[in-house]
């Protein structure tokens, strides 16, 4: 089917992404009880990643409805990857480790606000009726697996190198997420300065991830 390639694909990667991070996430708590024997501050690392959503539900909900939803995903997938990247370059000579990472972990909330409702919306979008419900059972698959393997992942990469095998992880789980999400933007949007969100769908017959 038409972008059937294309859904198939991003499930995949989307899915790698949200290993990498979820990873993170639990061995950024475990790190921070390692440092500070005190479980209060894994509580406010929690609240600070979670905290966007609920300031952000309306400024989502109003962008979901302008800006595409795979441009979205391409534009936190990037975000994602250069916050953590100058985290992990900044964190190895900072005194105050801690605070950075509430910094992060909030900057990457608001991420995750917005990508969270992005990745259904763009299967939605792209997958005939026949298919919908596979897509949409693909991707809970690979969810649920990375809520099995990323706890005891990021204790054996915390075994590694500390947090910064964590780091270096995360960041390199999304450039294939990125890959396949610009390709797909460039073969079937084209730029148009009088439309919100300046894109606008076009078909493309020809385009590499318009797969049957």
């Amino acid at each position: 089917m038409r972008y059937q390639t294309f859904i198939n694909r991003l499930c995949l990667t989307q899915t790698l992404s949200f290993l990498g991070n979820t990873t993170l996430s639990f061995g950024i708590g475990i790190w921070i009880y390692e440092k500070t024997q005190q479980t209060l501050n894994i509580s406010l690392g929690i609240v600070a990643l979670y905290l966007p959503a609920l300031f952000c539900s309306k400024l989502v909900d109003k962008f979901e409805r302008i800006f595409p939803p795979e441009q979205v995903l391409l534009v936190t997938n990037s975000g994602n990857t250069f916050l953590w990247l100058i985290t992990g370059l900044l964190i190895q000579n900072l005194q105050y480790k801690l605070a950075l990472l509430y910094l992060t972990l909030f900057i990457s909330g608001i991420f995750r606000a917005f990508q969270i409702p992005a990745m259904p919306l763009t299967i939605r979008r792209h997958s005939a009726n026949d298919q919908l419900q596979h897509n949409v059972a693909l991707f809970s698959f690979g969810t649920a697996c990375i809520n099995v393997i990323s706890p005891g992942l990021s204790v054996l990469l915390l075994k590694i190198n500390g947090i910064m095998t964590l780091f270096l992880f995360n960041v390199l789980s999304y450039p294939l997420t990125i890959l396949v999400l610009a390709c797909f933007l460039k073969a079937n949007y084209k730029f148009n300065p009088n439309k919100p969100g300046n894109f606008q769908w076009q078909s493309g017959d020809d385009g590499f991830f318009n797969g049957r």
